[in-house]
């Protein structure tokens, strides 16, 4: 098994997978925004217990 057929392997079950199911795109699109919301609100707004090394 190469990369490239692991690739290929992949690319063809996760279409297979949106053509079945369309409404998975959408939520993983939804999913991955969401997460990345997420990210940046707890970037800004985490407070250390732990002093930082100085």
């Amino acid at each position: 098994m190469t990369s490239q057929f692991i690739a290929d392997l992949e690319l063809a079950n996760r279409t297979a997978r949106f053509n079945g199911y369309p409404w998975l795109r959408a939520l993983m699109t939804l999913l991955a925004e969401i997460e990345q919301i997420e990210d940046q609100i707890s970037s800004n707004n985490i407070i250390s217990l732990v002093p930082s090394p100085n």
